[in-house]
C-alpha cells in the first residue's frame, strides 16, 4: 500500500476518453466460419461490422490492440472489449482481400511493420499493402481462420501470437499453426465501466508496457474475478467505516490491517481458497474538491518498489478492485494534521 499525501489534484492520463467511440455487440457463442477451405482470399462488398478474433489455443484470449500494438489478451473490461473489436472491410490494397479497421479508432487499421502487428492510421501505398490480408482456412482447424499477408514475397507469412504479442511470421510447426489460427465471431459491446474497472484497465496497460520493455513479452492481462472484487470492496469499505484504521502497519506499510485484525493473505484466502497479494491507495481532500481518479492510484503504486513488483508479477493473473470513501482525521506529521477531510480508499487484490 502507498499513500498520496499531496493536497493538490493529480491529472490522470486520459485513457478513459478512449471509450467515447465504443461500438459493437455481444460476442456470439458460435464462431463464424469466414475462411475458405480452398485457401482463397475472401472479398467483401460491404464492411462486416464488429468482429472479434478468438485464439484457438488460448480460447479465453482475443486478438486486440494496446498502445496501438497488436497483442493477445483476455477480455474483461470495456477498454478490452473495444480494443478487441474490429470491422472487416474491403482490402485497402486489393478489393478481393480484407483489412481490419479498429472500431474505437476508426481511422486506424491493423498492419504489419518490421514483422510486428500494430494499429496505424491510413497512409501510403506501403501501409495499405501492409494492412491487407487474406482470410484463409485455419492452419490448425479448417473451421477456423488464419490471416496471411498480401505483400509480394510474404504471402506465406501469417499473423500469429507469440509471448502474447502479434507478429507476422512464416509458419513451420504445429505450435506456429495453432498460434496463427483464430475463430472469427461477433464483436463485443461496452457494459459501462466503473472507476474500479478503470483501475484494472490502467494497471493492465502499465503491466503490459513495462514487461514488454524488459523482456520483449507482455505479461498476461489481469482478469477480474468477482470474488477478489468483493474482498477488495469489503476491505476498502472497512477502512472507510473505521477512520484511522488505515494507519496501522502491516510489514511496515499502512492500510492492510482490517478492523477485525485480518491481513491481506487471510482476506484473499477466505475469498478464493489460497493467499494472494494486495495494493492499497489512500488519499484525502477538503470540501467539494474531487479526489484523484484511477491514474493517481497507479502513480502511487508505481513509485513504490513492492507495489510495482506486485503489478508486474507474471504469476498473478486475476484481480479485483474496491473503492470506498468516508470522512476521517488527517494524521500527525501530515499537512493540515488534525483536520477533518474526505478520504478515499482504493484496494486492488491479486491472485494466480
Amino acid at each position: 500500500m502507498s499513500i498520496e499525501l499531496q493536497s493538490t489534484d493529480i491529472n490522470g492520463e486520459s485513457m478513459v476518453s478512449r471509450r467515447t467511440l465504443l461500438i459493437g455487440s455481444g460476442f456470439g457463442a458460435a464462431a463464424l466460419a469466414l475462411g475458405t477451405r480452398s485457401g482463397a482470399a475472401i472479398g467483401w462488398a460491404a464492411p462486416i461490422a464488429n468482429r472479434a478474433m478468438q485464439s484457438i489455443n488460448y480460447p479465453d484470449m482475443y486478438l486486440r490492440h494496446a498502445f496501438f500494438m497488436g497483442e493477445l489478451s483476455r477480455v474483461s473490461t470495456d477498454l478490452d472489449r473495444a480494443d478487441a473489436t474490429f470491422d472487416i472491410v474491403t482490402g485497402l490494397a486489393d478489393p478481393s482481400w480484407v483489412s481490419f479497421r479498429s472500431t474505437n479508432y476508426p481511422d486506424r487499421y491493423l498492419r504489419h511493420q518490421n514483422f510486428r502487428v500494430k494499429l496505424d492510421p491510413l497512409g501510403d501505398q506501403q501501409m495499405r499493402e501492409d494492412a491487407t490480408f487474406a482470410m484463409r482456412s485455419g492452419l490448425a482447424d479448417g473451421a477456423a481462420t488464419s490471416f496471411s499477408a498480401y505483400n509480394s514475397g510474404l504471402r506465406e507469412y501469417y499473423i500469429r501470437h507469440k509471448c502474447f504479442s502479434l507478429y507476422l511470421e512464416k509458419i513451420t510447426g504445429d505450435l506456429d499453426r495453432r498460434d496463427a489460427t483464430f475463430r472469427v465471431g461477433q464483436g463485443f459491446s461496452p457494459q459501462g465501466s466503473s472507476e474500479a474497472t478503470q483501475v484494472v484497465d490502467i494497471v493492465n496497460f502499465a503491466r503490459a508496457r513495462e514487461n514488454a520493455a524488459q523482456n520483449g513479452c507482455r505479461a498476461p492481462r489481469l482478469v477480474i474475478d468477482s470474488r477478489l472484487t468483493t474482498a477488495a470492496q469489503q476491505h476498502s469499505q472497512d477502512l472507510a467505516d473505521h477512520p484511522g484504521q488505515w494507519e496501522k502497519l502491516y510489514n511496515g506499510y499502512p492500510g492492510h490491517i482490517g478492523s477485525d485484525g485480518s491481513t491481506p493473505d487471510q482476506r484473499i484466502q477466505s475469498a478464493v481458497g489460497s493467499s494472494g497479494r494486495e495494493n492499497v491507495y489512500i488519499t484525502w481532500r477538503f470540501g467539494n474538491t474531487a479526489t484523484p481518479g484511477p491514474q493517481a492510484a497507479l502513480d502511487s503504486w508505481w513509485n513504490s518498489a513492492p507495489h510495482k513488483a506486485t503489478i508486474l508479477d507474471w504469476s498473478l493473473n486475476t484481480t479485483g478492485v474496491g473503492i470506498a470513501t468516508g470522512q476521517g482525521i488527517i494524521p500527525r506529521g501530515q499537512r493540515d494534521a488534525g483536520k477533518t477531510a474526505n478520504f478515499k480508499y482504493v484496494t486492488q487484490t491479486f491472485h494466480t
